[in-house]
């Protein structure tokens, strides 16, 4: 069944089954494989057996459908390649909502696509597993298919639908994306969207292609005047092992796809809050030997006002050649925030402000990385193998980027180049302030801001640089310096380094902080802020050393440091991501 054709149906389907608002009706249904669809449904004791049966039914605002927990539910006969069809809306104060009873989760089972709400609203998913037979470790002869955990599909040309939910739901063994959202057409010049959707407290595990994905037309990457997704909330999940799909090909070459294995992907979004989530092992399409770019594990594109915050992202890994990305800000994000986010162990950079494309109409621009833990990054990307990147192939730039009050440790794991910040191509007016920039390594390089395409602005003030073995080296366009001093007293040059009023504003000195010997996995978001590593105390020289950002530059530095201290009050603010006393 062609894709034309699917679509075809679709709209047809949609077209006849519009909803209305009805009373509330507190009505419930049963579902059970030991049941008989001759039943009324309306008790446990008398359920309906079969996914045909509900995908037949009308159901109206205020209705339950809980499935049998424990159990897989099956369909013989597809809708729209689906096994469960959501084919009514609910209202504001009286939502559908689909669970499971009995103390356990119940299981649709995703031979194509598990479950389809296209052109509804209103509706709640909770406590449900959609599991398919893919095997993302084993994907030699594998062929590719729409295989998706839920699908979410607005084909309405102007309406954006409200009120749809996911929570506590678990995705796995599903070869395209555990939860998708698009419009019916990407190609249509006008899409409707989404707005108030909620992501919460859902686990991915064993998927093909992407875990969560928000993609709509590529209509909107000329203005994004207006954005067809808005005020959408991913809190609270654990994916993993979203491998990518190995068989991805790329049109009219031999080589596969690796741009595929992100955890979570936002595009064409506006008031975005990621928060809370775990993920990790995610990339390198389960094999080793592919030839690439990859992924990242937090990735937005052509989206603002995204905050993306109190995550933990490690194992995320690029086949071989670039990406691998920890949380990464792409194409087109403006006006966005990272904060309060872990990011370790990617063989990429831990966060990123990077343009791909050369025609991308929009910049990346007026975003803020603060407050964050970057650490043992860089593992194998031999084109990004750094802590932080900031880089554009884009001639319209990645621009206004502002990193401070970080902590970027460097711990080497490979033979390739490596640095602990990067800037390179077409960037212009960024700043790195109050930041503790820490290597392991003398062939580390602790700056490294390649030859530059456009005329820019690259200021560093305030920082912390700390060498363990006292070896230096910062390299400049296509110079070396091996010194502090030497580097910082390079006279032409469109990079301010460390000077403020004509005085020295770094510091090189141990900053007598606790660092993890090993690798430190937390896998759970709310102990980001007991972590004993990454602290510095009273005595530290980065206690109490850093920049008055909002009184210097009129830089907002938000309410807490990392480890949740308040910073609210504070007039001498601290080098890096702890707010330790003021000595």
């Amino acid at each position: 069944m062609n894709n034309f054709f699917i679509k075809f149906l679709i709209a047809t389907f949609l077209s006849t089954s519009l909803c209305c608002a009805a009373p509330r009706t507190e009505r419930g249904y049963f579902v059970s494989p030991d049941g008989n669809d001759n039943n009324d449904g309306r008790s446990v004791e008398s359920p309906w057996k079969s996914l045909e049966k509900v995908n037949a039914s009308k159901f109206k605002p205020g209705d339950t459908i809980r499935f049998e927990g424990g159990r897989i539910f099956e369909s013989n006969v597809l809708q729209y390649q689906s096994a469960l069809l959501i084919s009514d809306s609910g209202t504001p104060d009286s939502p559908i909502v689909y669970t499971s009873y009995g103390g356990l989760r119940a299981t649709i089972k995703a031979d194509s696509i598990g479950i389809m709400c296209s052109g509804k609203e209103y509706v709640e998913f909770r406590s449900i597993n959609v599991s398919g037979s893919f095997n993302p470790f084993d994907q030699r002869n594998s062929t590719a298919y729409n295989n998706i955990g839920l699908w979410l599909i607005n084909h309405n040309s102007v309406k954006k639908l409200r009120g749809i939910k996911i929570d506590s739901c678990k995705f796995s063994g599903l070869q395209t994306n555990a939860i998708s959202v698009s419009p019916l057409n990407e190609r249509s010049p006008e899409a409707g969207g989404y707005d108030g959707l909620e992501i919460t407290n859902c686990r991915i595990d064993s998927i093909g292609h992407i875990g969560i994905i928000i993609n709509w037309s590529a209509s909107y990457l000329h203005s994004l005047s207006s954005f067809p997704v808005t005020n959408i909330s991913i809190r609270n999940c654990e994916i993993s092992r979203v491998t990518g799909f190995y068989n991805k090909f790329i049109p009219g070459s031999r080589r596969h796809d690796t741009y595929t294995g992100n955890g979570i992907f936002i595009s064409h979004a506006d008031s975005v809050l990621i928060e809370r989530n775990l993920v990790y092992s995610c990339g390198g399409s389960g094999f080793d030997t592919i030839i690439g770019s990859g992924p990242s594990g937090i990735e937005a594109a052509a989206s603002r006002r995204i905050t993306c915050q109190y995550n933990e992202v490690y194992d995320i890994k690029a086949s071989t050649g670039s990406d691998g990305h920890g949380i990464h800000f792409g194409d087109g994000v403006q006006n966005s925030t990272m904060q309060y986010n872990y990011s370790h162990d990617n063989d990429g950079p831990g966060f990123s402000f990077h343009c791909y494309g050369n025609s991308y109409p929009l910049a990346n621009s007026n975003n803020v990385l603060r407050y964050s833990i970057s650490a043992r990054n860089g593992r194998k990307s031999v084109y990004n193998a750094c802590e932080v990147l900031v880089s554009s192939f884009n001639p319209k730039t990645t621009d206004n980027i502002s990193v401070y009050n970080n902590t970027i440790h460097s711990v080497r794991q490979n033979s390739i180049e490596m640095s602990v910040i990067e800037v390179e191509r077409s960037a212009t007016n960024i700043s790195f302030r109050n930041n503790l920039i820490i290597s392991d390594d003398p062939d580390v390089f602790i700056i490294n801001i390649h030859p530059l395409q456009n005329p820019t602005s690259v200021v560093l003030q305030g920082n912390l640089y700390w060498s363990k073995n006292g070896s230096y080296k910062f390299r400049e366009g296509n110079d070396t310096f091996y010194t502090y001093e030497s580097w910082q007293g390079r006279t032409s040059r469109s990079v301010m380094c460390e000077v403020l009023n004509g005085k020295n504003s770094g510091v090189i000195e141990d900053p007598k902080i606790s660092l993890p010997t090993n690798i430190l996995n937390l896998n759970n978001s709310y102990e980001l802020s007991s972590m004993t590593e990454f602290r510095i105390d009273a005595s530290s020289v980065a206690s109490g050393k850093g920049l008055n950002l909002k009184k210097l530059f009129g830089l907002d530095p938000g309410k807490n440091d990392f480890f949740g201290n308040s910073i609210l009050e504070v007039d001498k603010f601290s080098i890096g991501a702890n707010q330790s006393p003021a000595p």
